[in-house]
């Protein structure tokens, strides 16, 4: 009966391993060199306009951290519609409370939370809104989104907008020239009765 063999019969065993990590080391190593070549041909600039892929991550736990310590103090907030929007680890908190003191307590919760840079509290002191006007402010934020699409000038990717009771809100890491522009455009969008700039501004950095 015929044997089958991995190795050929007439190369030492050993030798066969041998010879095999010398051709997997030498592509590795020109594999390497190629990937060196490739990324060092110039220097490499760093997008100012962009979070980076650790920051995303810590805005998105900043956000989670937010909304769990507000319902764990809800009672002491009465009845309330509060969303919480962080960027670059700058927090934004939009809605309806009904005290100054949830109000108050609010912005001292997340403040604590680690990676904050900065807080913006928009809470207005009303009952929370109506699933009516929910709906209009969804409406007028896909209106919002498709105006700064269609906007020459500004990257719409980099900014992220909020609706809330007519009033948009404007997040992002911008120019103060893609902020003036983002404003203008979106002053001719019906509906809204207010814009607040909450961006963070690049100029400093790309120059």
């Amino acid at each position: 009966m015929l044997s089958y063999s991995p190795y050929p019969l007439h190369i030492d065993r050993n030798k066969y391993l041998h010879i095999s990590l010398i051709l997997i080391s030498c592509f590795l190593f020109n594999g390497c060199s190629s990937i060196i070549a490739a990324t060092a041909s110039g220097p490499i600039e760093e997008d100012y306009g962009e979070r980076t892929l650790g920051t995303v991550v810590e805005d998105n736990t900043i956000e989670s951290k937010a909304k769990s310590l507000i319902k764990e103090v809800s009672n002491s907030l009465g009845e309330h519609n509060i969303q919480v929007h962080a960027f670059n680890n700058i927090v934004l908190i939009t809605g309806q409370v009904n005290n100054s003191n949830g109000k108050q307590l609010v912005s001292q919760l997340t403040r604590k939370i680690r990676h904050v840079k900065r807080v913006h509290n928009e809470l207005e002191l009303l009952p929370p809104s109506s699933f009516g006007r929910r709906m209009k402010d969804n409406y007028l934020s896909s209106k919002v989104s498709s105006r700064l699409i269609f906007t020459d000038g500004i990257d719409s990717s980099r900014i992220d907008t909020i609706v809330e009771n007519s009033t948009v809100y404007l997040m992002g890491l911008v120019t103060q020239e893609e902020a003036s522009r983002s404003v203008s455009a979106l002053q001719r969008v019906s509906g809204l009765t207010k814009i607040v700039r909450v961006y963070e501004y690049i100029d400093n950095q790309t120059q």
